[in-house]
């Protein structure tokens, strides 16, 4: 492995470490979604919150807490801030799977409500591939439907997409585990559809990559 996928594989597992710990221990706290960025070494760790006053703590005593626990956990230092759902600009939905990562967190009562107070945009990373048992041949319309299922229709503002072209090996080793890559159906919507070059193969599997997110989000807020 070169020192990037290296780099690249270790960024991704700490990632999962991370959403596991606020999964885990923050259900309570009205987390609508959790955005992480890295620059170097160092980790920020955005998390929108329908109870930010919860989650911070008197005189930002529980989300200092936090970002000792973080940087515990992956062994480096963790920036942690925390943005009211309702008064978000943007609101990013995903990445992760749709019914055991992201519908967990969307359906708490909370959340719904600041979802619908909320003047900002709502933006879905869609997932690049069905997941065997969960949403085995989902188009992209088929997730965005189960989202708008549980907080409302037309709840989503827009929609981004990879179109990377994945190598056919690739796509022949997900399809014997039951995986397909998730297409586009339709061609008109009630939302805006983006599609840009998300992913990354590391070690032949499907990731989305860190640093193309942020580039297509930046380039989505300018356009939607």
């Amino acid at each position: 492995l070169s020192k990037e996928d290296e780099e690249e594989i270790n960024n991704l597992m700490e990632d999962v470490k991370i959403r596991e710990y606020i999964d885990k221990n923050l259900a309570d706290k009205g987390i609508a979604s959790v955005e992480i960025e890295r620059n170097k070494k160092k980790c920020e760790v955005t998390i929108h919150s329908a109870k930010p006053g919860v989650l911070i703590g008197k005189g930002g005593e529980e989300i200092e807490k936090l970002k000792k626990t973080l940087s515990s956990i992956v062994k480096h230092p963790v920036q942690v801030s925390v943005v009211d759902v309702k008064k978000a600009d943007y609101i990013i939905v995903g990445i992760g799977s749709l019914f055991t990562s992201i519908l967990p967190n969307l359906i708490i009562d909370d959340i719904k409500q600041a979802l619908y107070q909320c003047k900002g945009k709502v933006i879905y990373y869609c997932n690049s591939m069905t997941e065997k048992g969960e949403t085995t041949d989902y188009t992209v319309e088929d997730h965005v439907n189960a989202i708008e299922k549980h907080i409302g229709k037309k709840t989503i503002d827009a929609v981004v997409l990879s179109n990377d072209c994945i190598p056919q090996y690739i796509l022949d080793r997900y399809d014997a585990e039951g995986s397909k890559e998730v297409i586009l159906r339709d061609t008109k919507h009630d939302y805006q559809v983006f599609s840009f070059n998300l992913l990354s193969f590391a070690n032949d599997l499907v990731r989305h990559d860190p640093d193309k997110v942020r580039d297509s989000f930046i380039e989505v807020t300018r356009r939607i």
